[in-house]
């Protein structure tokens, strides 16, 4: 099994969850979502034993999603 935690998902990923200014956050969240569905279509396209991947990346975009929601931006700055 492939390590899929040196991908570049997850690098982009990270950044995101650590990603402190509010100007920057959109545009973080996007890139990483982005490299999320890439990667993901990757490894339908492979087949193969990858499921723990697979459950990283569907946990990941849930993840971005409930970072980008707008209350918990304005959460944020309180």
């Amino acid at each position: 099994m492939a390590d899929y935690k040196r991908e570049h998902w997850v690098e982009l990923y990270k950044a995101a969850l650590l990603e402190l200014d509010d100007n920057n956050l959109a545009s973080c969240i996007e890139r990483a979502s982005l490299a999320v569905q890439q990667r993901l279509q990757e490894l339908i396209g492979k087949g193969g034993n990858n499921e723990e991947e697979r459950q990283a990346l569907a946990d990941a975009a849930w993840a971005l999603r409930a970072l980008s929601k707008p209350e918990r931006v304005s959460a944020r700055k309180t």
